[in-house]
């Protein structure tokens, strides 16, 4: 009886320390992140996407801390192996440089800082090394060998995103006392996302290893790059391409048939965070002003997620319908990124772009009723 006793008294006792803050290690990594002034390292990048795709990439990284930066903390450059081109972000501005073509695009937006992460060189940093954030996990556990914690933090469920069982399972160095690997896990509508980072070959606060921020980062014979992964401006002002699709419950759309309406076009993905985050929005400006005569319509290109997309529409109540998208779309429209918004006035011409929900969309919506 004794020894029964005994065991449930060690495992409520293990319980309670996984459910209490780990305040101790915590404090150690926040303060190994305070001394970092650069860093370099090499990353290698497992992801298991919700589409069902998996992808492993990997290249170098090079980060200097600046605490004034509002966006990620930081200065960055990064490049992938395998990939001709490198990215740097200065805290003012990205630069994509692409070494095969001889070009370079410099976006000056900042609505474009953060998808930079999405750029070849971006997906090469890893922002719990310089900033770990922890101000809405609501579990933690910690084990441990002879060369690192394994710290699991538990985020709550993003119901509005359909995001359910996130949480992040950190290595860290105990040495170093900083996450050296991470595990980025959720699901969403019973799939699996898991993001794996491990980096090595780290160098920390070494000048021979930092990036010059000051330098010239491209050779003098590169030329501007034709137009921006993100630049509207070929189509803004100019007649809307025509297109025929078919809606999520198999209707024909056709853009020609809509003239003397304004039609609002959000290519959006279930696999989207930001697309699902504004969706709400876009669905209030259709209650709003569709019967002042505002179309929309919701354009999902990646054909493999249809179904789960018509799910989440359901359950998301959605009222503004979608279309299946198709490569024509993707093309003419100049569909580089998501959520990407077009208003497209009564006489059909392209109004209003742009690449992330902004409240400037409701303003030209009500200019052009």
């Amino acid at each position: 009886m004794k020894t029964i006793l005994l065991a449930t008294a060690l495992i409520f006792f293990q319980q309670s320390l996984s459910a209490q803050i780990p305040t101790e290690l915590l404090d150690k990594v926040f303060k190994a992140q305070r001394n970092l002034k650069t860093i370099s390292y090499r990353l290698n990048r497992q992801d298991t996407l919700v589409t069902g795709d998996n992808r492993t990439v990997s290249g170098q990284a090079k980060i200097q801390v600046n605490a004034a930066d509002k966006v990620f903390g930081f200065s960055y450059w990064g490049r992938r192996d395998g990939v001709n081109r490198e990215t740097v972000y200065d805290g003012k501005s990205v630069l994509d440089v692409n070494h095969g073509n001889k070009t370079y695009q410099l976006t000056k937006s900042p609505v474009m800082f953060a998808p930079s992460l999405g750029q070849p060189g971006g997906q090469m940093i890893y922002t719990d090394l310089i900033r770990l954030d922890t101000t809405t996990v609501t579990a933690y556990d910690v084990t441990e060998d002879s060369k690192n914690y394994y710290l699991t933090m538990h985020f709550p469920d993003k119901k509005e995103l359909d995001l359910a069982k996130r949480y992040k399972k950190l290595t860290i160095d105990k040495i170093l006392m900083l996450p050296v690997g991470i595990k980025n896990h959720q699901e969403t509508l019973g799939k699996v996302q898991d993001l794996t980072y491990i980096i090595s070959d780290i160098h920390i606060n070494d000048p021979l290893y930092a990036y010059d921020f000051s330098a010239q980062r491209f050779p003098g014979d590169y030329l501007p790059a034709a137009a921006s992964a993100y630049a509207p401006s070929p189509l803004l002002l100019k007649p809307a391409p025509l297109f025929e699709l078919t809606s999520f419950d198999n209707k024909s759309v056709n853009l020609k048939a809509l003239e003397g309406k304004v039609v609002l076009l959000d290519f959006w993905e279930v696999w989207c965070s930001p697309c699902i985050g504004s969706m709400p929005k876009v669905d209030s400006l259709y209650k709003m002003y569709r019967d002042k005569g505002l179309e929309v319509y919701g354009i999902v290109n990646d054909v493999r997620q249809v179904e789960s997309s018509k799910l989440f529409l359901q359950k998301r109540k959605v009222e503004f319908p979608s279309l299946i998208g198709s490569q024509a779309i993707e093309k003419d429209y100049f569909v580089n990124g998501i959520p990407y918004y077009i208003l497209i006035d009564k006489k059909g011409v392209i109004a209003f772009m742009s690449y992330g929900y902004t409240d400037k969309l409701e303003e030209a919506i009500r200019k052009l009723m």
